[in-house]
């Protein structure tokens, strides 16, 4: 809980980055350090994948994105935990 926390309080952060606004010194490093850990879903480059540039598609599927990676990660995490020994 404290990690999902932490990757949204960097991704607000990153976001201020993308501000056009003159920060002070402190400030401006730490936007800069946050900038190296936002997740760019572009990256992802999901036209490819599907074969076309719709934008309701790209919206579309990065809506579902999240969910996805949500649900195979916490599967990998429910089969890890049967699998370990001990596990109740």
């Amino acid at each position: 809980m404290v990690l999902g926390q932490l990757a949204s309080a960097v991704q607000a952060l990153g976001a201020f980055q993308s501000i056009l606004v003159e920060w002070p010194e402190p400030l401006a490093t730490l936007l800069e350090l946050t900038q190296l850990l936002m997740f760019d879903i572009e990256v992802l480059r999901g036209e490819c994948a599907l074969g076309r540039d719709d934008p309701v598609d790209n919206y579309a599927s990065r809506l579902l994105a999240y969910p996805f990676f949500a649900a195979v990660f916490d599967s990998g995490a429910f089969l890890c935990s049967r699998a370990a020994p001990g596990a109740r």
